[in-house]
């Protein structure tokens, strides 16, 4: 994609007990099953078909690369949804759920983590953000707007994208299965 100003970072976890989400998949099967879906994620948020032309399949095959070598992707091209509709569409292609986050200058460290409610009764629980939901069940996160959030977030989301890693604010701690010493 060419350079200009908005970003989306994408991620896919692996499940805390260690198994992956879904086995190796060849990406060409994979791309070949999806095509015969009539109607998935992609085809209604494109219905130009550019998700479809060769541009297209070749960043998908790139994507299945970092996929298959468990690492990060970031996107980076003009504003608009074509970032998106790319990774919406590789995560239909490989069968994975997704989570988004839109980050804003406004957005907090809890934001990201888990928010506080109040329950009835006054009691206080936490609710699992959308970052701790991928992480916990194996889904796909797509971050976008991260050229807007302010300083302060920038570690939360650098701990967790490097180190695998994440401290809750009910007191449990996120850690990336192969890092885990049982």
């Amino acid at each position: 994609l060419a350079a200009a100003t908005g970003e989306v970072a994408l991620r896919g976890f692996a499940r805390l007990d260690g198994r992956p989400v879904q086995g190796q998949l060849d990406f060409e099967e994979a791309q070949a099953r999806a095509c015969k879906t009539p109607a998935g994620i992609a085809d209604a948020l494109d219905p130009s078909g550019l998700l479809r032309t060769p541009w297209a399949q070749q960043h998908l095959r790139w994507m299945a690369q970092k996929d298959a070598l468990g690492q990060d992707m970031f996107l980076i091209g003009p504003t608009g949804p074509l970032r998106r509709w790319l990774a919406l569409r590789f995560a239909e292609v490989i069968g994975r759920d997704v989570d988004v986050i839109s980050l804003t200058q406004d957005t907090t460290e809890s934001d990201l983590k888990q928010r506080r409610e109040l329950g009835a009764g006054g009691t206080t629980r936490f609710s699992d953000q959308a970052a701790v939901q991928a992480a916990l069940y194996g889904r796909l996160l797509i971050i976008e707007g991260l050229e807007k959030v302010e300083r302060n977030v920038l570690p939360v989301i650098n701990n967790l994208l490097e180190n695998r890693e994440m401290q809750l604010e009910d007191g449990r701690f996120l850690v990336a299965p192969t890092r885990f010493d049982a």
